[in-house]
């Protein structure tokens, strides 16, 4: 805690702005690996955000979660993923089904032929030069401190984003209610992004109040558990159903609306999406997928 005076601040802005122009690498706008989003996002996220990707239950919360991760596993750039529900083979069969467009159910049915371990291999090839962590079963914020440090101090690496699939699996010790709970937690990962030795990007998976799911109502007050979650994101996404002109869903798109942005507007875009493989991406005007190498 530093109280400043006026004309301290702005030395101390000066000289943030001088290292940012002197290290651009360090602190550019980082892709959520959706050019769509991306854009409506102002170029992307940065460090100190807190970002929320919310929705119903089997609506593609950890497919985008793990899309972003993707994004920075191609940028080689570190991070870790925190799953409460995957185990680690799970995530990993969704990791290699994106990436080789492998179905998931040959997976699941042991029925994988020559040309799939084709498509696999090339796809671990990729996946083995990702700076990524990926752990199932923490339950609380203790154990994510507990990872960031022994990587930091034994492996020293620099983690300076992480995962979380999804905050109302954590557990809070030592508050009354399960709104209290969920409310400090919702603080602590604010101060995380912002406080830990460097700022620090944060991803939150967050389920929707059934309320907004039965009444399809899709706003910054759609997040179960507590209010904190839209008070402390820097940026909220949900992810629901696309549907026609005539009501009806589009089972091979989603649409992802941003609920709320500190810096930019709200708005919203359509995406494919492809549950068998764990794939999203973007389209253009008329729904084709747009086939870009934009992680470069």
């Amino acid at each position: 805690m530093e109280t400043l005076t006026s004309q301290l601040l702005m030395e101390h802005w000066k000289t943030f702005q001088k290292d940012r122009e002197a290290n651009p690498e360090l602190y550019k706008l980082r892709s959520t690996g959706l050019r769509s989003l991306d854009n409506i996002l102002g170029g992307g996220v940065e460090y100190g955000n807190m970002i929320i990707y919310g929705g119903a239950q089997k609506i593609g919360k950890s497919t985008l979660l793990q899309c972003t991760a993707q994004a920075f596993g191609r940028r080689e750039e570190p991070f870790i993923y925190f799953s409460g529900e995957m185990t680690n083979m799970a995530m990993a069969t969704r990791l290699i089904c994106s990436v080789s467009g492998v179905d998931k159910g040959r997976v699941r049915r042991i029925a994988l032929d020559d040309l799939d371990w084709h498509e696999i291999v090339s796809a671990e090839k990729e996946i083995a030069n990702y700076k990524g962590w990926w752990n199932y079963g923490f339950s609380n914020l203790k154990q994510i401190d507990y990872v960031l440090s022994e990587l930091e101090t034994k492996a020293g690496v620099d983690v300076r984003t992480i995962f979380v699939d999804y905050i109302q699996l954590m557990e809070n010790p030592g508050k009354r209610t399960r709104t209290e709970e969920l409310e400090d937690l919702s603080h602590a990962f604010k101060r995380m992004s912002i406080n830990r030795k460097k700022p620090m990007l944060v991803f939150i998976a967050a389920q929707l109040n059934r309320q907004s799911i039965r009444g399809q109502i899709v706003d910054a007050n759609s997040f179960l558990g507590t209010g904190a979650l839209e008070r402390d994101m820097d940026v909220g996404v949900i992810i629901t159903n696309a549907k026609d002109d005539t009501g009806r869903i589009l089972d091979s798109y989603r649409e992802l609306v941003v609920v709320g942005s500190r810096e930019t507007a709200i708005s919203h875009c359509r995406i494919r999406f492809n549950g068998a493989t764990s794939k999203l991406a973007d389209v253009d005007e008329v729904g084709t997928t747009i086939d870009l190498d934009y992680w470069k």
